[in-house]
């Protein structure tokens, strides 16, 4: 089990945190450093089920503890990424939007590259070499398997046995 920080903070003071904070995630760090310092809570584990976090969120609050106290616990980062981060390659983005300024046909979408339909998204990267992977039309099939009708089997039951055995129009010589 890992060591767990050196709670300074007193007790009634950590409680009157936890009644006072409107911040719900500050107020949940609160109580995971009061139920570590009362003992309510032996280890991470422990403290993130009491709290209905992933034992991993427990140690990244711990660790953040330990590195400015108080402080750098409350510090809520805000989601998302990065500013400046992009998810497309820069090189990719200029020839998306080189791509999307000169139109195959009046059908295709011009202007921002984030409100281009999903058909289309790639198309301008595979013809520009930038993407390897193959674009399917909304109406082609993965496999051409899927495309041919599924053969009926005839299944034949009990009763539908006895009909053909007792029809006379069988052509049964033995009846006579």
């Amino acid at each position: 089990m890992y060591n767990l920080p050196e709670i300074d903070e007193p007790v009634d003071w950590l409680d009157a945190q936890v009644r006072s904070e409107q911040d719900a995630q500050v107020q949940r760090r609160f109580q995971m450093l009061l139920l570590l310092k009362t003992g309510q809570a032996e280890s991470r584990s422990a403290a993130a089920r009491r709290l209905g976090v992933h034992r991993n969120t427990i140690a990244n609050w711990l660790g953040r503890y330990e590195e400015g106290g108080i402080e750098k616990l409350c510090e809520i980062q805000k989601p998302g990424p990065d500013p400046g981060q992009q998810s497309i390659p820069p090189e990719a983005m200029t020839a998306l939007k080189r791509r999307l300024s000169e139109p195959e046909d009046s059908k295709q979408l011009q202007g921002d590259p984030a409100v281009v339909c999903r058909g289309a998204r790639r198309r301008p990267l595979l013809l520009d070499g930038l993407s390897d992977r193959p674009v399917r039309s909304r109406g082609q099939a993965k496999n051409a398997s899927a495309l041919s009708p599924k053969k009926k089997k005839k299944r034949l039951g009990a009763s539908s046995l006895q009909r053909e055995a007792s029809s006379p129009d069988r052509g049964d010589s033995s009846r006579g």
